[in-house]
């Protein structure tokens, strides 16, 4: 009886620390979308729209521009995989605390 006891003590605390590891992750995740979204991908794209004025009244090179937008382009790519990284930090911690993944409010 007292192993039961043991045992499952254990598996509480093991499942306690997977979900305050779980939401850690989770608000580090946010956290850099929103900067992503708040910050670089917006700079990226103001970069990009300046290079594209210098570049047709002569300011800037063609090679200028297309680093411009591929500075872009990496930025948009760095969002869309710290959107995904949110998701699935999201999905685990659902999973551990039994919510029902994709219900309003993340609750079953």
């Amino acid at each position: 009886m007292q192993g039961t006891i043991t045992r499952r003590q254990a598996t509480e605390h093991a499942l306690q620390n997977d979900i305050r590891t779980e939401g850690a992750a989770v608000r580090a995740a946010a956290r850099e979308v929103d900067m992503l979204e708040t910050q670089s991908v917006p700079d990226a794209r103001s970069a990009y729209d300046a290079s594209i004025r210098g570049y047709e009244i002569g300011r800037f090179s063609l090679t200028d521009t297309l680093d411009a937008r591929r500075s872009l382009i990496e930025a948009q790519i760095a969002l869309i995989e710290a959107k995904r990284t949110l998701l699935i930090h999201q999905l685990r911690l659902a999973s551990l605390v039994g919510a029902a993944p994709f219900s309003e409010g993340g609750q079953s």
